[in-house]
């Protein structure tokens, strides 16, 4: 609660251009990460700084290996938070994954910090802790529906 959100649906990815792809994950991180420098707001060890970070939400729906960023794209992707954004990324639900995609993080999970690693849950609608894991990280009903949130209004990308 408290941090920014960044949603990607891989599924309506309309390209395969590796390099415009990744100037958009760095401009949607920078804007994501644009405030006004906070005064008088604590620095130094033990000072929660959950608002500093981004909740990425990875929304599978639809995901297919036909649609997938080349491997190219997702190691460039994992390279940049963990080499330029170190400690911006507060958590990662990777949200209604398909079975198929099991083969796909294996070939990437390799190249992941472990610190990274551990931000990292995978979660869908059937999940015994689907709530929960949500309800720590969201108000449920500000989250869309798609997401697993009670909020029916849908986000509108076009």
């Amino acid at each position: 609660l408290g941090r920014r959100v960044l949603v990607m649906r891989p599924a309506n990815e309309n390209s395969k251009d590796h390099d415009n792809q990744i100037k958009f994950l760095v401009y949607c991180l920078e804007t994501a990460l644009r405030r006004k420098t906070m005064d008088n707001v604590p620095r130094g060890a033990g000072v929660d700084l959950s608002a500093e970070q981004i909740c990425l939400v990875i929304d599978y729906k639809g995901w297919s290996m036909f649609n997938a960023p080349p491997m190219k794209t997702s190691k460039e992707t994992l390279s940049i938070f963990q080499n330029h954004y170190p400690e911006r990324l507060g958590a990662a639900i990777c949200y209604n994954p398909p079975t198929i995609f099991r083969a796909f993080w294996g070939m990437i999970s390799p190249f992941i910090d472990p610190n990274t690693y551990t931000k990292i849950n995978f979660l869908g609608p059937k999940d015994s802790n689907h709530n929960e894991v949500l309800s720590s990280l969201f108000h449920l009903d500000k989250l869309e529906n798609a997401l697993g949130g009670t909020s029916a209004v849908a986000f509108d990308f076009l």
